[in-house]
């Protein structure tokens, strides 16, 4: 059914945030407590779901609404992640529908390399990859935000995980869910398939978003067939049905 996107592919590369676990929630509930302690809560958080990383977040909020607060950036970001570390504490998060069952298909039958590629720093991306029990082996390669000169849009973290991989962009598909994320593949040369719940309209996507899913629960078993060949195996399947 996916055949035609994973054809040419010799790897898959992975968001953290929003894309493996629906942490964006937490996210802006972690921003609104910041803000009630600085007294401001009235604000657009939809920066947020576009995938801006906390730094440029916080910079726009205090330029944007004039945010009365001694506190640096640095200082509303710390907070700001240990927040999010605490509310996630309390309620952990599961990965989406279909991640497991997808991985081991790329892992144990394609042979293909993984990377993790979250904007989040090396500090919060490791406690959630324990808490989810992403085993040693599972990402062949992880690259945090604070990995790189230039967090997401940048491209600076795919070059890099294609640097370190020997890959060229076209050889790889992603999976992200923010606009942030997918112009950082874009200007990587990279495919994106977006995880996503309509937070953020269709046409804001760049070009190489590819396709639309809410999770990842209708690729595993999928890769190797088109949409025809998967529409006949299942008309079979009912035939086989229905003469027992």
């Amino acid at each position: 059914m996916y055949k035609k996107y994973f054809a040419e592919k010799k790897s898959v590369f992975f968001d953290l945030d929003g894309t493996i676990i629906d942490s964006i929630p937490y996210w802006e509930s972690a921003c609104r407590l910041v803000l009630e302690e600085v007294g401001e809560v009235d604000i657009d958080f939809s920066d947020i779901y576009r995938g801006s990383h906390l730094e440029k977040f916080w910079a726009d909020t205090v330029k944007t609404y004039g945010l009365k607060t001694e506190l640096p950036i640095s200082e509303l970001v710390k907070r700001t992640r240990e927040k999010y570390l605490n509310i996630y504490k309390e309620t952990p998060l599961e990965p989406r529908d279909g991640f497991w069952n997808l991985v081991d298909e790329l892992k144990n039958i394609k042979k293909w390399p993984l990377a993790l590629l979250s904007n989040s720093d090396r500090s919060v991306a490791e406690l959630i990859i324990k808490d989810l029990n992403i085993r040693e082996g599972v990402f062949d390669l992880i690259i945090t935000g604070d990995e790189v000169k230039h967090r997401k849009p940048a491209p600076d973290i795919y070059e890099k995980a294609l640097k370190i991989l020997k890959l060229k962009g076209r050889e790889v598909l992603a999976f992200e869910d923010s606009l942030s994320g997918a112009k950082a593949a874009q200007k990587a040369g990279i495919d994106v398939i977006a995880i996503w719940e309509g937070d953020v309209p269709e046409p804001e996507y760049p070009k190489n978003v590819i396709m639309f899913l809410p999770d990842f629960s209708s690729i595993p078993g999928n890769m190797d067939t088109t949409f025809m060949e998967h529409a006949q195996n299942s008309l079979k399947m009912l035939q086989s049905e229905f003469s027992q």
